[in-house]
């Protein structure tokens, strides 16, 4: 019987049994702080996940995914830190870049030692790339507001910019308007949509 309990709460631990079965013999019984035994992982993997992010300095990552915090607070705090990131980034391809000289230089030092004197618009260049913030991305809730203020104009070169960022594909070729039409379809109303289709069908009868 006790082998049998021990062969039992081996396969309730390791998930491939959900119950146990008492006998006259043994009685199993939750002696820990913890009596689920499905929290006590998930506890653990949230708490790796917060020393990840600690480790990346990004603790702001889980501000409104967990009881405390709210994401907009997080959103604020990841443009603080991408910002930082790409200042320091700058930083560091300023001082790799360019020709050698005291204290700088690494590019224009290796090319000098490997191929000689070489013209200084020609040395390659240290980049980054994937911290650049998108201003279109970050300002697509403000686009209704700015259209309707008059300060935007929607126009097909927009759609385009807007379509490929959702990777929605190509604007298509019948799907093209003026800024008049898109600011009408926004204003939306009877008028607005009757306006629009008088003006299609003078459009269709001239061309």
């Amino acid at each position: 019987m006790i082998d049998d309990a021990e062969a039992q709460a081996q396969a309730f631990i390791s998930t491939e049994q959900s119950y146990l079965v008492q006998t006259g013999a043994v009685a199993f019984e939750a002696y820990s702080a913890q009596s689920n035994f499905t929290a006590a992982p998930l506890e653990v993997i949230t708490k790796c996940d917060a020393q990840i992010s600690a480790a990346f300095l990004a603790q702001f990552a889980d501000l409104g995914n967990t009881e405390t915090g709210a994401r907009s607070v997080g959103e604020i705090h990841l443009s603080v830190f991408r910002r930082a990131a790409i200042n320091l980034c700058d930083i560091v391809a300023s001082q790799i870049n360019g020709v050698d000289r005291r204290g700088a230089g690494t590019v224009g030092r290796l090319i000098r030692w490997n191929f000689g004197a070489v013209d200084p618009s020609k040395l390659p260049r240290l980049t980054h790339t994937g911290l650049d913030t998108d201003d279109l991305a970050e300002s697509v809730n403000a686009l209704p507001a700015l259209v309707t203020a008059g300060l935007l104009t929607p126009d097909d070169e927009l759609e385009r910019a807007i379509r490929d960022r959702l990777g929605a594909g190509e604007l298509p070729e019948d799907a093209q308007r003026s800024a008049q039409e898109r600011t009408l379809q926004a204003k939306g109303g009877g008028g607005g949509v009757a306006a629009l289709a008088e003006q299609l069908i003078a459009r269709r009868r001239n061309g």
